[in-house]
């Protein structure tokens, strides 16, 4: 059980280091950001 709670906690801290990496991406470069998403559509 408590092998269950430490992958939760390490898939929550990544998903929150993820979450935070890619909105300091999409601040900074907003720009190509929003080309990339523009041909992915």
């Amino acid at each position: 059980m408590k092998t269950f709670y430490w992958i939760l906690t390490a898939g929550l801290a990544l998903v929150l280091m993820a979450y935070s990496v890619t909105r300091d991406a999409s601040s900074i470069c907003q720009v190509p950001h929003e080309m990339t998403y523009r041909v992915l559509r």
